[in-house]
């Protein structure tokens, strides 16, 4: 990792990783059509009413869009350890967010998820594009990229408390049940006994 990372427009940069973000909101529907009924959108939630959510979204997705614009001129560390471990940490993200969206694409409309990833992380989207943008950060050794992605882990945090409220509001004790035996980020379930979808 240099002190003044490379800035040199390129085919071979790490906007390749970054076109997940843009992308995501498309490969959800695929996967909803090919596994589920068509719904998903509407499975996942409404748009933030709290304007404070409103405002952390808009900062989150100001973020991205400032990541998405500087990786078209961040090189990726071509033939590299950095490379490697970036690639390992970018598809492990990729295998968790695709396991969650068959998960939600399959779930019934109104039904609280606990099946796949959602039984060992109640945020499994959140912690895939986390797993996106620090393998795209590792990939290129950009420390600058990886603190970007650091304050999206703060972001995350808080929107992750807005979440879990609404969940609590909409599924009440069936979600609290869901709280305490299974891990926030990222785990081992703490007991059996939720019915899994």
């Amino acid at each position: 990792m240099e002190w003044i990372p490379a800035f040199k427009l390129g085919l071979w940069n790490a906007w390749i990783l970054m076109l997940i973000y843009p992308l995501q909101p498309y490969l959800l529907m695929l996967v909803d059509k090919v596994v589920g009924q068509g719904d998903v959108l509407n499975k996942m939630g409404s748009a933030p009413a709290d304007p404070r959510e409103k405002r952390l979204n808009l900062v989150f997705t100001a973020i991205l869009w400032v990541m998405l614009a500087y990786s078209f001129f961040l090189p990726l560390k071509l033939g590299t350890p950095w490379l490697f471990t970036g690639l390992v940490v970018y598809l492990t993200g990729l295998a968790i967010l695709l396991s969650t969206m068959v998960t939600a694409s399959r779930a019934k409309q109104g039904q609280l998820f606990t099946g796949g990833m959602y039984r060992i992380s109640r945020h499994p989207m959140y912690l895939a594009q986390l797993m996106f943008y620090l393998g795209a950060g590792i990939s290129s050794a950009s420390w600058i990229f990886l603190v970007l992605a650091a304050a999206l882990v703060g972001i995350m945090r808080e929107q992750v408390e807005f979440e879990e409220k609404g969940c609590v509001e909409l599924f009440g004790s069936a979600y609290r049940e869901y709280m305490r035996v299974t891990p926030k980020w990222l785990g081992v379930p703490k007991a059996k006994g939720l019915e899994q979808v």
